[in-house]
């Protein structure tokens, strides 16, 4: 009788097919680092064997320095809420997020949800869903400064555009479209409260809320909650360009070195980093592996880098991110589960 009551509400089911879409998840981007290597084998072969792996010393030691901030980043609109938790705790939920993102099927959705069933567990009756509301808008700032980084240096990169063909030239288009619309989603739900007033609007938005099942809601609440404090969203912004956006392009441009290919323009590191990161947004693989970097490799070639350097940076810095994603493991085993009271 359970398991018949259970399967007509379709838990069973949904599983499986949760668990069947992360498989295929983890097929595609197999596939699509095993076809960007074929396509060039030799070249990414000898690019490999020439490889200086100095240089993966302040690659390491920047992508740490991005993964921290993420935590103080997070930690800043904890508190804003009164959630009281420490750097180390922050970090350490950071990373097992991370972790999650790539053991169970619902991949970076599912670090976000293990972040607020982690806050959720030490927080009183009536209190539960703050820290929903923190990690949704850390999620709205951390793409708030991608897709400024990403608007501004497109402002200055329409000759290494004009050099894209083919149908990787059109995905590569389609993600600059996805920037001006987030970036301009995001200036909209600044002002959000004075907009809804407008029937139209109000009209679209009701239509968007369906479609998206309620994230608009959700962002609404969320953005009530920090409505007094606007000026601490404002520097998450800003952090988030800095030590995080502009350290990915740092990173590559340290692995760029090791491979051999340092000599390119700033703007190619720039575009190859934000598009390839935007990219790996989208919810086709896990961790953004395989897509950021084909979308990596398409940009670094169009700004004039070798074949066998262009496929090898965006590989290596792929195993960077998966292997400080599965050290994440680490934390959620030997991390300690504190139980202390998280409001202040």
């Amino acid at each position: 009788m359970i398991f018949r009551k259970e399967r007509a509400n379709g838990k069973p089911r949904n599983k499986i097919v949760q668990i069947f879409t992360f498989v295929i998840k983890i097929l595609f981007a197999v596939g699509v680092i095993a076809w960007l290597i074929s396509r060039n084998y030799e070249a990414f072969s000898k690019a490999m064997e020439n490889f200086n792996f100095f240089w993966m010393i302040p690659a390491v030691m920047l992508y740490l320095l991005h993964l921290a901030v993420g935590a103080w980043r997070w930690n800043i609109l904890l508190r804003v809420q009164k959630i009281k938790i420490s750097f180390y705790e922050a970090f350490s939920l950071t990373m097992q997020a991370f972790f999650y993102s790539l053991v169970i099927p619902g991949g970076a959705l599912g670090g976000d949800l293990a972040k607020v069933a982690l806050i959720a567990s030490r927080s009183p009756s009536g209190k539960k869903f703050e820290g929903s509301f923190t990690v949704l808008m850390d999620r709205f700032v951390g793409m708030m400064g991608l897709f400024s980084v990403a608007i501004v240096i497109l402002c200055f990169s329409f000759s290494l555009y004009m050099n894209l063909k083919g149908p990787m030239g059109f995905a590569v288009l389609g993600l600059v479209v996805l920037c001006i619309i987030g970036l301009s989603a995001g200036i909209f739900m600044f002002f959000h409260s004075k907009l809804e007033k407008i029937k139209p609007v109000a009209f679209m938005i009701g239509i968007a809320d369906r479609l998206s099942k309620g994230l608009y809601s959700r962002m609404a609440e969320a953005f009530e909650r920090y409505k007094d404090c606007l000026g601490i969203l404002m520097f998450c912004i800003f952090i988030s360009i800095i030590f995080i956006h502009l350290n990915i392009v740092l990173i590559l441009y340290c692995i760029a070195k090791g491979a051999g290919a340092g000599g390119l323009s700033a703007l190619t590191y720039l575009n190859a980093s934000t598009m390839g990161n935007t990219a790996g947004l989208m919810p086709v693989t896990v961790a953004g592996v395989g897509v950021r970097d084909v979308v990596i490799e398409t940009l670094l070639k169009a700004g004039g880098c070798l074949p066998g350097p262009a496929v090898a940076v965006p590989i290596i810095f792929s195993a960077v991110v998966v292997l400080f994603n599965v050290s994440g493991g680490f934390f959620f085993l030997f991390g300690g589960r504190s139980k202390k009271p998280l409001y202040e």
